[in-house]
């Protein structure tokens, strides 16, 4: 009995500290379950895919710069589509602060006609592009947005010309307008990826991820696509960690008495 007792105990100190690391697990993940919430909040009016490849656009832009960048030229031309392009205008004008171009309030509401917003103030109506060199549509949108993503991997502006099929005072003139536009050298430097939303509010969501996810698939037996566990053992160890108290010494089997 003594035996039992201050296994016990042993048991029941490692339970009680098994359950505090998961406790404070499980308040990880839900502080990373926060962020990604209060992410999505910040950019709700952009559609899920289309932020993904914004992410990535300004991953790839975010490299050291090269004199030619084709494998970044490639892999910005699978990302940037037509709704990519016009969010892209979007972010880099407005930096989530729009402003009506003919009074400078920001009463705007958002509409669903052919303008995008409407301003309480003065009444006006107008788009992402209205007053911009880009809202004449030549060269196009797309066409605009692909010269500054590809600006953000390479100072050749002659690389860039021969891509685009420009001639490269367009390209020097384009190039021009829209870093008077957007206020900036680089794309996308005000628009946040998750990871530097994450590290600006102080916290790492994805350690507390991966460790949680790594634990279930530890739990169902999933680390290298088997089938969950169903062993004694197994049942044993998880029914000890559900209830301590249930857990009983090992008891020899008697001989049956088979009488005289």
């Amino acid at each position: 009995m003594k035996h039992f007792i201050n296994h016990f105990r042993k048991d029941s100190k490692h339970l009680d500290h098994q359950k505090s690391k998961t406790a404070k697990a499980h308040q990880q993940v839900e502080v990373a379950k926060e962020l990604i919430n209060s992410y999505r909040t910040q950019y709700a009016n952009v559609d899920l895919d289309v932020l993904r490849n914004l992410i990535e656009l300004k991953e790839i832009t975010s490299e050291p710069k090269q004199d030619n960048p084709d494998n970044s030229y490639k892999e910005i031309k699978k990302r940037l589509g037509p709704k990519e392009s016009i969010e892209t205008l979007s972010q880099e004008r407005w930096h989530n602060k729009i402003a009506c171009p003919a009074c400078g309030s920001k009463k705007i509401e958002q509409v669903n006609s052919e303008f995008k917003y409407h301003c309480l103030n003065c009444n006006n109506s107008f788009n992402d592009d209205t007053g911009t060199p880009i809202e004449a549509g030549s060269p196009p949108l797309s066409t605009w947005m692909f010269c500054w993503y590809l600006l953000g991997c390479t100072d050749s502006l002659q690389y860039i010309a021969s891509k685009l099929g420009l001639d490269l005072p367009m390209v020097e003139l384009m190039v021009r307008h829209m870093r008077q536009l957007f206020k900036s050298n680089q794309p996308l430097k005000h628009f946040m990826s998750f990871d530097e939303w994450s590290l600006k509010h102080g916290k790492s969501y994805k350690h507390a991820i991966q460790k949680e996810l790594a634990h279930k698939k530890e739990l169902l037996g999933h680390d290298s696509g088997e089938s969950p566990k169903d062993t004694a053992e197994y049942r044993r160890q998880k029914q000890r960690a559900q209830d301590p108290h249930k857990h009983t010494p090992k008891t020899t089997n008697r001989p049956r008495n088979r009488g005289a």
